[in-house]
């Protein structure tokens, strides 16, 4: 009889233990939190790094430039060269060059030269093989403008100037006026997908102009004519 209790209670008490070492065991594995896999962390930082990339809208600085030149050096402005110096918020820079076919200020002026006080509208567009070169943002670094601008890995920058001056009052030598102008623009810059991120472009500038009373003797006239231009960034 003794015997026979003795084993029963072995047994029971074995049973208590093994119950009691799955119970610690299950709780265990409760309180222990489960690691991130490496997976989840790359996931995370690449939504991170989306989501940062993600520009509202970019003021233009003081220190931006863009500069009219003519081909030969002349004052000629049926073809120019634009070279275009542009600092931003988040980090943006642009250093590029292009070519433009016209240059809407020095149409009145080509041929006969402007009268004293003539109006002459300011505005001038850069887009594409106007500006073509390397831009950074938000440390950084592509390329913009040209014919793949807005596509891929290549940006694209846009950006319009308006307002409106006018020729000297006088009628003799050289003079060089200020005249403030608006800018609105656009950029374009990869985003890792199809179709790229697009911030907006936003500032002011003086168009400062050099105007030169000159002869023009086929048209048996005489006027200003402009000589040089750039639009410098407030």
């Amino acid at each position: 009889m003794a015997h026979r209790f003795l084993r029963h209670f072995r047994q029971d008490v074995f049973v208590v233990i093994l119950l009691g070492v799955t119970v610690l065991a299950a709780c265990g594995e409760r309180s222990n939190p489960v690691a991130p896999t490496a997976g989840d962390s790359v996931s995370a930082s690449a939504a991170q790094a989306a989501q940062s990339s993600n520009v509202r809208g970019i003021q233009l600085h003081k220190g931006s430039e863009v500069v009219l030149e003519s081909l030969d050096g002349s004052p000629h402005w049926n073809f120019v060269i634009i070279t275009t110096t542009l600092k931003g918020q988040h980090g943006f820079r642009v250093e590029a060059r292009g070519t433009a076919t016209s240059y809407s200020a020095a149409f009145p002026c080509l041929d006969v030269g402007c009268a004293p006080g003539t109006p002459l509208p300011l505005r001038l567009f850069l887009h594409a093989s106007n500006v073509i070169g390397e831009a950074r943002l938000q440390g950084r670094t592509f390329e913009v403008g040209g014919a793949m601008g807005g596509y891929g890995d290549v940006g694209l920058v846009a950006l319009t100037f308006d307002g409106m001056g006018r020729t000297p009052l006088s009628t003799t030598g050289s003079e060089t006026l200020s005249f403030p102008v608006t800018v609105e623009g656009q950029l374009l810059y990869p985003s890792g997908e199809l179709a790229p991120n697009e911030a907006p472009l936003t500032g002011t500038a003086q168009a400062i102009l050099t105007f030169e009373w000159e002869q023009f003797p086929l048209a048996q006239s005489e006027g200003w004519m402009i000589t040089a231009a750039r639009y410098v960034f407030d």
